[in-house]
């Protein structure tokens, strides 16, 4: 969902969730995966309201367009700290 919004809105966003603390690259997990989050940083004296109607918008339009968003694989960065950002 981050990438999608970058590239087709221009809509920084942040993943957190196994990607984001390397739990993906544990070789043994005693629980379960945790939830993939999207934050979202809005520095509230920057936009307005239009700017939040578009964001809605955007994430809208990936709901309901989300089984034509291809899986992704990461290739590059796996192994690096803070590799979500």
């Amino acid at each position: 969902m981050t990438i999608e919004l970058l590239r087709r809105y221009a809509i920084r966003s942040c993943e957190l969730g196994a990607f984001a603390f390397e739990w993906d690259l544990r070789e043994k997990l005693e629980e379960p995966l945790p939830p993939n989050f999207v934050r979202l940083a809005i520095p509230r004296n920057c936009y307005h309201k239009e700017h939040m109607d578009y964001i809605a918008s955007a994430i809208v339009e990936l709901f309901y367009d989300r089984d034509s968003i291809p899986n992704m694989e990461i290739i590059r960065g796996k192994t690096i700290p803070l590799r979500h950002f």
